[in-house]
């Protein structure tokens, strides 16, 4: 997508989101390789959890120098707390901006904490390969550190209700259309595996 939009001319910047356990795999190298070669418009941005689904950093990582490896490819670099969105957002539009004027891609790295299983919907810490910290949800929750910097920005309380009442709406209504919704049908088994005409 990214040499799609370079050999395009169109002035965008492709986004590639990863964890942190993607970063072991060759591919991961090759990517940054190929990027810098080309000078692509591409933004990688990882979001570190330190698991690799059970695996921790420690156990499956022999080097932890995400700044480094950025600077060794060429690329620009910036990284920060996740559960910060300000900040996110903050250096974000100054990373596409050094991209810009550069022309070099971007890295971005961002600590984030899993809160649930890997796939799924409930907690793990009961599997023993990790321990719930006391401070989960005051250290690593974005929403409420969002929540008061909307507030200390002069947003209103009251349209901050009003966005988690639609938001919350959105949610219950995506339920319920999945729990009423009926199965695809079986040929849909099939849909995007082959090239039209092939089977």
């Amino acid at each position: 997508a990214a040499l799609t939009a370079q050999y395009n001319n169109s002035g965008k910047v492709v986004v590639c989101l990863f964890g942190d356990g993607a970063v072991e795999e060759g591919v991961f190298f090759e990517t940054l390789n190929f990027a810098s070669l080309k000078k692509l418009p591409l933004l990688l941005v990882c979001e570190d959890n330190e698991l690799a689904i059970h695996s921790l950093r420690h156990e499956r990582k022999g080097f932890d120098f995400f700044s480094e490896i950025a600077k060794t490819f060429n690329f620009e670099f910036a990284d920060g707390d996740g559960t910060q969105a300000v900040e996110v957002v903050g250096k974000t539009r100054d990373i596409l901006a050094r991209m810009k004027s550069s022309g070099k891609p971007g890295f971005m790295h961002f600590n984030y904490f899993r809160f649930l299983e890997h796939v799924g919907p409930l907690e793990d810490f009961d599997k023993g390969y990790r321990k719930k910290p006391d401070d989960m949800i005051e250290r690593w929750d974005p929403i409420p550190k969002l929540y008061k910097a909307c507030l200390s920005g002069g947003v209103p309380a009251a349209k901050l209700k009003q966005i988690e009442e639609q938001i919350l709406g959105r949610i219950e209504g995506s339920i319920l259309k999945a729990k009423t919704a009926s199965f695809p049908p079986p040929q849909e088994l099939y849909a995007d595996v082959f090239a039209e005409g092939t089977r």
